[in-house]
């Protein structure tokens, strides 16, 4: 009976030794080496105010549809810099409304402010 008590004890220790010895074992830490990403946002439904044109004439309404009005001022004592200025500023509008395209309606020149208004429209999807 004490060869089997010896034995029994023995089994008892080794398995506690291993149970604690199983508890304090360390993983080896794994480290990801970070690298510098880029974000890239795409907007498609944001348009760009040099896909807006400038037309002269009312666009078609089976094609197009009234999105608002737009006016671009630009102070400005030279009349063709005061335009540029101006055009940019109502094809900014223009892009901001989701245009495509601007009927100009009004070209007002004055000595101090350059005056472009029309109307916007989108074009309707088929």
């Amino acid at each position: 009976m004490t060869t089997l008590r010896v034995v029994l004890v023995g089994a008892l220790a080794m398995f506690v030794g291993a149970l604690w010895l199983a508890g304090c074992a360390h993983h080896p830490t794994v480290t990801v080496a970070s690298v510098d990403q880029v974000r890239i946002t795409v907007h498609p439904w944001k348009k760009s105010p040099s896909d807006v044109r400038l037309v002269g004439k009312a666009p078609d309404a089976e094609h197009y549809r009234f999105v608002g009005r737009v006016a671009g001022r630009a102070p400005s004592s030279d009349f063709v810099e005061g335009a540029k200025d101006a055009e940019a500023a109502l094809k900014q509008q223009a892009a901001d409304l989701g245009a495509d395209l601007v009927k100009i309606d009004r070209l007002k020149p004055s000595r101090r402010v350059v005056l472009v208004g029309g109307r916007a429209y989108k074009a309707i999807a088929n």
